[in-house]
């Protein structure tokens, strides 16, 4: 059977799940809920609610953590998610801000979701 640390807002933060998950049987986690409106989230966004991104999406102990993205524009809520799947793909990359004109800015705006400014 797998277990699945479902989030409780305001409850189930990173250091609740650090804690769960030393003590064992959670299979994975998710996070709480990172709303995404019509703009291309920065990363600090990502980093404060799911600070295990930055050690390859697990815990320190090693279990998984999921990103769980709300809102009401699936193309948005696409790009975003797609944009943190490159940024953590590109492993330890430098992170390049969207320029004007350029094919990431251009791609936001086809889909309808506006680079972060």
């Amino acid at each position: 059977m797998l277990i699945l640390l479902a989030p409780m807002e305001g409850l189930l933060d990173h250091m609740l799940r650090d804690v769960l998950t030393r003590v064992g049987g959670v299979d994975r986690c998710v996070s709480e809920f990172i709303r995404v409106t019509d703009q291309l989230l920065p990363d600090r966004v990502f980093r404060r609610i799911v600070p295990e991104l930055m050690n390859g999406g697990r815990t320190p102990a090693g279990t998984p953590v999921r990103a769980q993205l709300l809102g009401s524009d699936p193309a948005c809520l696409a790009d975003n998610a797609a944009a943190r799947r490159a940024r953590t793909g590109a492993a330890r990359r430098a992170r390049r801000p969207i320029r004007p004109g350029s094919r990431r800015q251009r791609r936001a705006a086809v889909h309808g979701c506006r680079p972060h400014r």
